[in-house]
């Protein structure tokens, strides 16, 4: 079943690149600043706050033409990599920068434009919490490569905030007991069901390192909730 689960998530994430034009009807692909994905079928992604703070940063100097989520025209495959590039204007984001939180809409909508054959499927995000132990998979994109990864994991805890008193407290992060490559962050951590419960924002290093850190589920749908 969760192999299912996975090729069903694939569809609705995407890397997001930072293109430029080399030459008339030619673009090149640079390297993969992070992993987003689809909370409805009109254009509204998730991602990470500071894959969309490298975006800005990078236009200061760098010129970024082009920011995009890139979507397979028609299904993620091994034998044809055929790719559409959803535009979409980082100043336009929404950010949350203490919880590292994105929302995005593209410029077009994915759902009108004919060369995308299969359209970007829209994911969930659940709020409550999973006993440790909990599988879960994560999916996201390498830096160097338009190929989706994903991985299975348990949840080995949670970060919690609020005063220090057990009913004030709240989970603000998941822990997982699996490390995540460098273009996974904001990429979606899920259930069985493909429910999100998380978004990955980082892996540990040294004492955690082998460890990866995702933004609870709950602190996503406050942060979609707030005007």
């Amino acid at each position: 079943m969760f192999i299912s689960t996975i090729e069903k998530v694939k569809q609705a994430i995407g890397p997001v690149i930072c293109p430029h034009v080399a030459a008339e009807h030619k673009i090149e692909v640079g390297p993969v600043h992070g992993t987003a994905f689809f909370i409805d079928t009109r254009g509204v992604f998730l991602t990470a706050g500071h894959v969309i703070k490298g975006l800005l940063e990078a236009g200061e100097g760098k010129h970024c033409e082009a920011p995009a989520v890139f979507v397979p025209r028609n299904e993620w495959t091994l034998e044809k990599f055929d790719f559409f590039a959803l535009r979409f204007t980082p100043s336009d984001c929404k950010l949350d920068e203490g919880a590292d939180l994105a929302r995005c809409k593209t410029i077009d909508d994915p759902a009108l434009v004919d060369k995308i054959v299969s359209k970007p499927a829209a994911l969930t995000i659940v709020g409550d919490i999973q006993p440790d132990g909990t599988p879960v998979a994560f999916s996201g994109f390498p830096v160097n490569a338009l190929i989706p990864y994903t991985a299975r994991a348990n949840v080995a805890g949670y970060q919690l905030v609020g005063t220090g008193t057990p009913q004030h407290l709240q989970a603000f992060g998941i822990v997982l007991d699996k490390a995540v490559w460098p273009g996974a962050s904001g990429g979606p951590v899920y259930r069985q069901d493909g429910r999100v419960i998380g978004m990955l924002l980082q892996r540990g290093t040294g004492e955690t390192a082998g460890l990866a850190f995702a933004r609870h589920g709950a602190r996503i749908n406050d942060f979609l909730s707030a005007p």
